[in-house]
């Protein structure tokens, strides 16, 4: 019962949902002790360690996708930016000098996308090398941190991100703040900018 509830836990809670306290879960646990029901008849985990654990995990997972597919979204729109900027430049072929300069300018336009291409495919590898599965213990690459002041992502640079109505700084290992935190644990404190900050949580 145990390994399937924690195999199919994402398909379960996307299907079920959550509230503030509880995760719905779709099968029986009538016989897990602390376990109630709601009016709706279906059983839920009064939160403990297994449902803070999945908690965990759960927010890792949601920030970890929203990034990557905001990145993903970022190179597809440079790549595209590219092209009909390479095309533009083509179709502006002509023996006359007025043309040239107009095909001069939508080829530049297409080396500047063709940078932001690379440079966004470089952060997508880079945001790839992340396993969201993982717990970090202290603040390191791939770590998520939330302090008493906000909540940041060790990945790459991206910076404020709106990720379900939270705020979020997606900060790289080359930023200072990381640089003040590296290999802090929880419970743990750290200065920036003259401003304390209380690391609350790592995931």
């Amino acid at each position: 019962m145990s390994f399937f509830i924690l195999e199919n836990f994402f398909n379960l809670f996307n299907r079920f949902g959550k509230d503030k306290n509880y995760f719905y879960i779709c099968v029986d646990l009538s016989r897990f002790r602390n376990n109630k029901t709601d009016d709706s008849g279906r059983f839920f985990f009064i939160q403990n360690t297994m449902a803070v654990t999945m908690s965990e995990n759960y927010l890792k997972h949601r920030v970890y996708n929203a990034i990557l597919k905001a990145q993903e979204q970022t190179a597809e729109l440079a790549r595209q930016a590219m092209v009909e900027a390479d095309q533009a430049a083509q179709e502006e072929v002509n023996t006359m000098d007025i043309y040239e300069s107009y095909r001069t300018q939508y080829l530049q336009k297409s080396e500047m996308f063709a940078r932001q291409f690379q440079k966004a495919t470089e952060q997508l590898d880079i945001i790839r090398r992340i396993d969201p599965h993982r717990k970090c213990e202290v603040v390191e690459f791939g770590a998520i941190v939330i302090t008493n002041k906000q909540k940041m992502f060790v990945a790459v640079g991206m910076g404020k991100q709106e990720i379900d109505g939270e705020t979020w700084y997606i900060i790289s290992p080359q930023v200072p703040i990381f640089a003040a935190m590296k290999g802090k644990k929880e419970g743990e404190e750290f200065t920036f900018n003259n401003v304390k900050h209380k690391i609350l949580q790592i995931l």
